[in-house]
């Protein structure tokens, strides 16, 4: 096993509201590849980036993101991405998904959508709502983490 670090995968623009970064995830997949997102805080539609290792995590490239295409307003808190280990429905063995809060900058409603990616992560498509809250704080019915 290498030993890597410290190593920087990103940092925050100037400007971005605080915290600037939070729920980093990672994984890997069967064939080596490892994958990370992670909430990334602005003003407008946020998204979910999504980075490729491919050797072990000594380097790591941006290759695409998680845009909100249902609603428009972002994917703003909680990313989560796993790989598909065997086909389901039309969805091959090895298709990524992401998982993640779909949030205005208002919060004036909250829910958690599913996307997915033929393509290891370039390009990713809405699947379906997983759960509908109401606006996004303590004691107003919000959804929150997908676990």
């Amino acid at each position: 096993m290498k030993n890597y670090g410290p190593l920087v995968m990103y940092t925050s623009p100037a400007g971005s509201p605080a915290p600037g970064v939070l729920y980093a995830r990672a994984m890997q997949t069967e064939n080596g590849a490892m994958y990370a997102t992670f909430e990334q805080y602005t003003t407008g539609a946020a998204s979910f980036p999504i980075f490729e290792s491919t050797n072990e995590g000594e380097t790591w490239t941006k290759v695409g993101d998680v845009k909100d295409t249902h609603k428009g307003v972002g994917m703003r808190w909680e990313p989560h991405l796993y790989e598909l280990p065997q086909a389901i429905g039309n969805m091959p063995a090895g298709t990524l998904l992401c998982a993640g809060l779909v949030l205005p900058y208002d919060r004036s409603f909250c829910e958690i959508d599913l996307y997915k990616s033929s393509d290891a992560g370039r390009k990713w498509t809405y699947v379906s709502t997983i759960a509908e809250g109401k606006a996004a704080y303590p004691g107003n019915d919000p959804v929150w983490s997908h676990f």
